[in-house]
């Protein structure tokens, strides 16, 4: 394939990205994704702790919670990488960057407890998290039709949307007599930022993606 047909094709998939992101952003607020209510949850046992008084087996249950952020996550950039002309009609692969254009907020919720049966009370998290942005990269596949120096894309369709943060922050909040165990619960919840959390966007994204290149593309 030339590169004009190259060129013709990435401009115009240029010029649709802002329409593509104005729907997703409604889209992702429509599906109560910003702020989202119950993002993920995990369970960590600590095993034998010192607690100053006695030793205990202490265990967390913890979740993130009521996320704000994710309706500015923003498409920045997408490229053709080849194409196919069968009579006319493209089919080809893309690749997309993509990132955040403001930080996330998340409240962490959940208890601390005993289970060694000590009677000692269960404890409250009451945290938080801020990450300062995302950048995401995906791959996916389109089809067009071309008419001399005309081209006119019909679907886009991404797959493998891969997620990343940096600026990590997070607190548990007071933990009272379990403050021992603090620093393993903030790994806890890193651990599930990298792994449940990651993996949530991800999966509520790229429909979103998807259905927004799809309600784009069939008004052009």
């Amino acid at each position: 394939m030339n590169n004009s047909t190259l060129e013709l094709l990435n401009v115009s998939i240029r010029n649709i990205l802002p329409k593509v992101n104005y729907e997703n952003r409604g889209d992702i607020k429509s599906k109560n994704l910003d702020p989202w209510g119950q993002v993920a949850h995990g369970q960590q046992n600590f095993g034998a702790v010192n607690l100053g008084i006695f030793d205990a087996k202490v265990k967390a249950n913890y979740n993130v919670k009521n996320m704000t952020g994710l309706s500015f996550f923003y498409i920045n950039d997408m490229q053709v990488t080849h194409v196919e002309n069968n009579s006319n009609v493209l089919t080809g692969g893309i690749t997309m960057s993509a990132c955040s254009r403001n930080n996330f907020l998340a409240q962490i919720g959940g208890i601390v407890d005993d289970y060694s049966k000590n009677g000692i009370p269960k404890t409250q998290i009451n945290g938080s998290v801020n990450v300062d942005r995302i950048t995401a990269t995906a791959t996916g596949s389109f089809k067009a039709s071309i008419n001399g120096n005309e081209v006119s894309l019909k679907t886009i369709t991404i797959s493998g949307l891969s997620i990343n943060y940096d600026g990590f922050d997070v607190s548990t909040g007071e933990l009272g007599i379990f403050n021992k165990v603090s620093g393993k619960l903030k790994e806890a919840i890193i651990v599930l930022f990298r792994q449940q959390v990651v993996d949530a966007m991800s999966s509520a994204l790229t429909p979103i993606i998807n259905e927004g290149f799809g309600t784009v593309l069939s008004q052009s």
